[in-house]
């Protein structure tokens, strides 16, 4: 499609976070250890009602860090979110819309299930390898997902990664749920990172006994990480919150 045609979602300057959100930024302190939801809990997530820090990050001394951030999106269905991560990876300038300025390019494999993005979360541009999966393959129990009307709710489950010669890197774990709420839904978002690297490609296991080691961890996952990445998703996300209704409004019938 022409590029006039989401011209002005590409200008439209960017949504104000919440107070609540930049009092977190402004302060720049960890939430307690006791605040973090370690990956093996993670069907906490998808519980009624709301955790002692739903907004926050933590950095480990071993370099992994803890993000959580939830964002109320009044306007916004589970259907919106499910098109949404179709239709943003189409073309390069659907996926600048979201925030711009800070997300420049993205490609999809064969199936769509990965893309490639080239986005700047606080630490310079970088390219970026998002595999999505089912919230059953992320780890989530059949138990708890039994529980979940996925009509009215969207669960967005991931693995991050990184490309290096030959390999992809896989350092986070990150998942988006979008429950219903009295109005709209409201996303809860965490990010894992370093929690439990992985590659991909021909010395898989060197790689990944190499990179799991405290020492290189630190070394390799930038400090201050966890700050970076909560401001980039309440900005990505209160932004989205604003403008999807009329993007899917206006294009909800395109793929």
């Amino acid at each position: 499609m022409e590029k006039s045609a989401y011209e002005k979602y590409l200008i439209k300057p960017l949504t104000p976070l919440p107070w609540e959100h930049r009092l977190i930024l402004e302060k720049g302190e960890d939430i307690p250890l006791e605040g973090v939801l370690s990956f093996s809990e993670k069907d906490k997530m998808l519980d009624e009602g709301y955790l002692p820090y739903e907004n926050g990050f933590h950095h480990f001394p071993d370099g992994r860090a803890y993000v959580a951030c939830l964002t109320k999106m009044p306007k916004v269905s589970a259907e919106m979110i499910y098109w949404w991560f179709r239709w943003h990876s189409e073309e390069a300038i659907r996926y600048q819309i979201w925030y711009p300025g800070k997300h420049f390019d993205v490609r999809t494999d064969e199936t769509g299930s990965t893309h490639y993005v080239t986005e700047d979360v606080g630490t310079g541009k970088q390219r970026i390898v998002i595999r999505f999966m089912t919230p059953a393959e992320f780890g989530f129990s059949k138990e708890k997902l039994e529980t979940i009307d996925l009509k009215r709710n969207a669960i967005i489950c991931a693995r991050v990664g990184a490309e290096i010669p030959g390999h992809v890197v896989w350092h986070t774990w990150m998942c988006h749920y979008a429950r219903e709420a009295e109005k709209g839904v409201e996303l809860r978002s965490r990010f894992w990172i370093g929690e439990e690297i992985e590659v991909s490609g021909p010395l898989a296991l060197i790689l990944a006994r190499l990179l799991n080691r405290q020492a290189v961890k630190r070394r390799m996952i930038p400090g201050n990480i966890g700050r970076h990445m909560f401001h980039h998703c309440a900005q990505e996300y209160h932004h989205l919150a604003e403008i999807l209704p009329e993007v899917y409004e206006e294009f909800g019938g395109m793929s």
